[in-house]
């Protein structure tokens, strides 16, 4: 791949795994980095031009459940750099809190921040983790991908999680959401339609990761507190960063609809069932 041609939009692109991202690509010299986050990235933006060279990066403030928000950060990157190639959908919450637990306990989850007015519900947790790398995808696919490419090879990596793989039993919408997240991008990867745009699609599971959003783990985001830190605790875990090389050794060997994890610093492709296999006879 000749990486000096590659124009990346990354969703979540301030974040823990999502700022990791845009600097391992910068590294590898694409031609730009487009951020795309609900929260700030001038400054980011101002320290990565700084340190690889002016104009690599912008940032452009975007809501990933709001589809024509979305779509504006597609069309900056274009105007910016006359090309997309790379997708990167980092963008995620988690918050475990319905709108009952809120009436029970009066608190507020606006941004982790107490009060008496939530935000984010588990409606809002769906809207940003599955339903805004959907949009995501679908403009990537259908629209930017299809007339704005390089070359032939486009690509999408969706950021799941290991609980996108198994169950959570403390955590049941945000694995709700990461599990959409593997099968759309399983079920987009081997579409033979999509296949043939030369657009490949993959997810990488990520195992506990230092980020923010673990450490935000406590009493207004999700039940069961102490029960959730002492299972995480037992886990083998990586960096930010680990996840970020992960990324591009994914786009080293590109497989359609592959399923990849990352658990303390080891990455793997993960086999799941597929139609002929479920035609075998049962494990039971």
């Amino acid at each position: 791949m000749k990486w000096s041609e590659k124009v990346v939009l990354i969703t979540g692109g301030t974040g823990g795994i999502g700022a990791p991202c845009v600097e391992e690509f910068l590294k590898i010299d694409v031609k730009g980095v487009v951020i795309a986050d609900v929260h700030d990235g001038e400054e980011l933006v101002r320290n990565f031009n700084a340190k690889y060279g002016n104009g690599r990066t912008i940032f452009v403030k975007t809501d990933v459940t709001d589809k024509s928000s979305f779509e504006n950060a597609f069309q900056t990157a274009v105007d910016t750099y006359k090309n997309i190639d790379i997708l990167v959908n980092c963008a995620g919450i988690f918050n475990e809190y319905t709108w009952e637990k809120l009436l029970d306990v009066n608190i507020d989850i606006l941004v982790n921040c107490a009060g008496i007015f939530n935000e984010y519900t588990w409606e809002k947790l769906l809207d940003v983790n599955l339903k805004g790398t959907a949009h995501g995808c679908l403009l990537a696919i259908n629209k930017f991908f299809p007339n704005h490419k390089t070359n032939s090879d486009t690509y999408i990596i969706n950021i799941a999680s290991i609980a996108g793989l198994v169950p959570s039993e403390l955590a049941p919408h945000y694995a709700a959401s990461k599990h959409g997240v593997v099968g759309l991008s399983r079920s987009y990867g081997c579409n033979p339609v999509i296949i043939g745009r030369n657009i490949c699609v993959m997810a990488l599971c990520p195992g506990v990761t230092d980020t923010a959003m673990l450490r935000s783990i406590d009493e207004s985001t999700v039940v069961f507190t102490e029960i959730i830190k002492e299972q995480i605790a037992g886990l083998r875990s990586q960096n930010p960063d680990a996840v970020a090389r992960s990324v591009i050794k994914m786009l080293d060997r590109p497989e359609g609809g592959s399923v990849w994890v990352i658990n303390g610093d080891d990455l793997f492709k993960k086999k799941l069932a597929t139609m002929e296999t479920l035609k075998s006879a049962g494990d039971e």
